[in-house]
């Protein structure tokens, strides 16, 4: 497998960014490395693993990362510990972890019943996930606002292309497009 072109990348509060580069990205055994603002490496993940997508939570304790295989899963890795935990278990593939600001909960695109749609579950794995929004087509959560209550996500249209949507967790605002252009 030659992995798929595009690239993934997070960045904290203080504006630290994390990323893996362009180009193909192999599924095999890929690693986790954060870096200070000389270049120098930090300790960090060291497992390796066919990382996918992933979002650090504000404290950088624990990594959210979909893992490659079969059906993908999202897993939690608690980075001082260096011990990762199965966070998706249900059938059909779980994409795009993004923590939320009060790490509390983690937003995931889950196939489940046709497209992936965007699902919210508690980071501490109880409970099953519970559907934020349904669509025939594929959603992918991309950002919060400063609050933390209203999602910024992304959400494939008839056409193939993308279009950018928001929703509010509390239900105050039900999902919307905010952009739709092609």
């Amino acid at each position: 497998n030659e992995g798929f072109g595009y690239y993934t990348a997070a960045v904290s509060p203080n504006r630290t960014l994390v990323y893996a580069g362009r180009g193909p990205l192999p599924v095999v055994n890929n690693h986790f490395t954060m870096f200070d603002r000389a270049g120098g490496v930090l300790p960090f993940l060291e497992a390796g693993g066919a990382y996918g997508p992933f979002s650090i939570s504000r404290d950088r304790k624990r990594v959210a990362v979909q893992l490659y295989a079969a059906n993908d899963d999202i897993w939690i890795y608690d980075v001082e510990r260096q011990l990762p935990s199965r966070f998706t278990f249900a059938g059909g593939n779980n994409w795009y972890p993004l923590w939320t600001p009060d790490a509390r909960n983690i937003i995931l695109s889950c196939e489940r019943d046709g497209s992936a749609n965007l699902f919210i579950k508690s980071a501490d794995g109880s409970g099953t996930e519970k559907r934020l929004a349904s669509s025939p087509y594929r959603q992918w959560a991309r950002s919060f606002s400063p609050d933390g209550n209203t999602l910024l996500y992304e959400q494939q249209n008839q056409d193939g292309n993308t279009d950018l949507w928001v929703l509010s967790l509390d239900d105050s605002i039900p999902p919307r497009s905010i952009l739709d252009s092609r």
